[in-house]
């Protein structure tokens, strides 16, 4: 059967016979004791015995009136149209096993269950806080989806801020490195220069000594050698041994 939303909504029955072919069922279900009153899943069978019991505590007993209010903790009204069991406040949070046959129930729409009401005039069903509750769950859906999708983010910038942080420490290694290699290239390149300056000045020199040239002028080294006088005749002056003062003595 098509179910219609809001108030043309249809009541489902799913009562059951009793017969053979259609028995009722046995059901012992918990439930536990709101501000005086439990509902059953079905409606209860009136021909079979309906009992309570507390398997928490299983020296309280419980015993069924059939009108009026109960007047203590271990008394009980069952309203066999509605499905539900009326009980004193004092056994209000109590988990209790009710043991029934169900003969099934009247399924409700949501858009016939007032919630709230003005001048007997209904202002709220239960469909409107259902829809009011999806909204909110769509809307907590999403901000979860959101906040996953923000913790995403802010795992991979944590990622990228640490491999930048890498980056930078190798970049600073790598400056580093190269301040030494240009540090040492720079000694290199200072002591080649200083090396080809001595090479230039040995060179310089040795021209110098080949040619004959001196500060003062040019040298002849076509010089005479008298070995018989241990002198050498330099053309304008004679160096001379002398034997005497074991000496050189120069002679213009």
């Amino acid at each position: 059967m098509p179910i219609v939303d809001g108030f043309n909504s249809p009541i489902i029955s799913t009562l059951r016979s009793g017969t053979q072919d259609d028995p009722f069922i046995n059901r012992k279900d918990r439930h536990v004791v709101i501000n005086n009153y439990v509902f059953l899943q079905e409606i209860p069978d009136n021909f079979n015995l309906l009992q309570v019991t507390n398997p928490d505590a299983t020296e309280e007993l419980y015993y069924k009136i059939v009108n009026g209010n109960p007047q203590n903790a271990a008394q009980y009204l069952v309203d066999y149209t509605y499905g539900y069991i009326q009980f004193h406040p004092d056994a209000n949070g109590k988990n209790l096993l009710i043991d029934y046959w169900g003969k099934g129930g009247i399924m409700w729409p949501i858009g016939r269950i007032w919630t709230l009401s003005s001048d007997n005039n209904v202002t709220q069903t239960l469909q409107d806080v259902v829809n009011v509750a999806n909204e909110a769950m769509v809307d907590y859906v999403n901000e979860q989806e959101r906040i996953s999708n923000e913790d995403i983010r802010i795992s991979a910038e944590d990622i990228r801020i640490s491999n930048e942080t890498t980056r930078g420490t190798n970049e600073t290694g790598r400056v580093t490195t190269e301040g030494t290699r240009v540090s040492s290239e720079n000694t290199r390149i200072a002591n080649e220069i200083a090396r080809v300056s001595a090479e230039n000045i040995r060179i310089s020199n040795g021209a110098l000594i080949k040619s004959g040239d001196t500060m003062n002028g040019i040298l002849n080294m076509n010089a005479d050698i008298n070995m018989n006088e241990n002198a050498i005749n330099l053309g304008g002056f004679k160096i001379k041994h002398n034997a005497n003062l074991n000496s050189l003595d120069i002679e213009f």
